[in-house]
């Protein structure tokens, strides 16, 4: 059984989050690291930081507001 964990950041606005969102716009007010996509048991690899396969990025939510627009951590 394959288990989504994790949704796209696309699909979680930057700017502006729905008014029925109130918590989801302020935990990522809070954010300071977002990993950013479902853990593929296929692509797992364990020497990778704070994630667990390597088709999830890492999104440094600082920068990312500041851009405008989604800025991944330098590792």
């Amino acid at each position: 059984m394959r288990k989504r964990t994790g949704f796209r950041q696309q699909c979680i606005p930057l700017k502006q989050t729905h008014q029925k969102e109130p918590d989801l716009k302020r935990l990522l007010e809070l954010t300071d690291l977002l990993i950013d996509g479902p853990f593929i048991e296929a692509k797992k690899d364990l020497t990778l930081k704070f994630r667990g396969s390597s088709n999830q990025r890492l999104i440094d939510m600082n920068r990312t507001r500041q851009a405008g627009e989604i800025v991944l951590l330098k590792e």
